[in-house]
């Protein structure tokens, strides 16, 4: 996997003011930006965690962290998923 590096430049007074080293708030913002990829579908689960540079499972564990859900279920799909359970019960 090809990695693309992106700068941005943050007034060292707003990281002061904050009282963050720019490790801390690198990592910060790399979660945030991960998490708002995922929450706006923009890309899968797997693909947010290697934004924030986090295991799946690792980030998955900050999202329910952060009472965010991970399940992805569009209008009526999860209604179609009960449907197949209750089919295979029956089985």
């Amino acid at each position: 996997m090809q990695l693309v590096k992106i700068n941005i430049e943050i007034p060292e007074e707003v990281l002061s003011n904050m009282g963050k080293e720019r490790k801390e708030f690198e990592a910060e913002t790399k979660l945030w930006l991960a998490t708002k990829l995922f929450l706006d579908k923009e890309v899968s689960l797997g693909k947010a965690a290697m934004v924030a540079g986090l295991a799946r499972l690792d980030f998955m564990k900050y999202l329910q962290e952060q009472k965010i859900d991970i399940y992805r279920y569009e209008e009526g799909e999860l209604n179609k998923e009960f449907e197949k359970i209750k089919k295979a019960v029956k089985k």
